[in-house]
């Protein structure tokens, strides 16, 4: 699943850089792929909790990959309407090009490192990519920034568009983030959904 949505955002960049419509059309028809996934993994999750009520460890691992379930699911939604909002347009100027390329690989690079630990369930690369949190909210908003020193020569309905674009690509981050913890959660028994990289990172050290 992990590796379907990754290849739904490599399509929603190559769709941006290339300006092909087709290509953003094709994650649209895709999505129903990534919602069977969604549906049979819950199946399998419940059936597992039902017939060998799991405990511990083997109850972290059900929770855990229900949740990153949800997360990858999510993921799919935001790029199903990143394309939707590019099939909108008949144009999309190189310097918006530019601009969510820059934010859009950061991104794409940032879910990749964040499937890669989920792989081999790797608590120190999902540390590191918690940490990050302040790097790539600063490069949210440096993109912000630099959208909105266009909104002279852009119409403000493709402004709306492409900052659309960029909140769908923040939200992303978030839940590659969310998936990382999920790790911990599943390897160290700790719950950190809800604390700051700095109290995730002490937690750690005095286990």
């Amino acid at each position: 699943m992990g590796s379907t949505v990754l290849k739904q955002f490599s399509i929603a960049l190559q769709s941006i850089e290339e300006k092909d419509l087709q290509l953003a059309k094709k994650i649209v028809k895709k999505e129903k792929i990534i919602h069977n996934f969604d549906t049979e993994i819950y199946e399998l999750g419940y059936q597992i909790m039902a017939l060998r009520s799991p405990v511990a460890g083997d109850l972290r691992a059900v929770i855990s990959t229900l949740q990153t379930t949800t997360d990858l699911e999510r993921i799919a939604n935001e790029l199903n309407k990143i394309a939707k909002s590019i099939q909108e347009k008949s144009e999309i100027p190189e310097s918006a090009i530019t601009i969510l390329l820059d934010y859009g690989n950061g991104v794409y690079t940032y879910l990749d490192k964040t499937l890669k630990a989920l792989n081999t369930y790797d608590v120190q690369n999902s540390t590191t990519i918690i940490r990050k949190k302040k790097s790539m909210n600063a490069l949210y908003l440096e993109s912000i920034q630099r959208l909105m020193a266009l909104n002279k020569t852009l119409p403000i309905n493709d402004m709306t568009s492409y900052l659309f674009v960029i909140k769908g690509l923040e939200a992303i981050s978030g839940h590659a983030r969310n998936i990382a913890k999920y790790i911990i959660f599943f390897e160290e028994g700790i719950d950190v959904r809800h604390q700051p990289g700095k109290e995730i990172i002490n937690q750690l050290s005095q286990n």
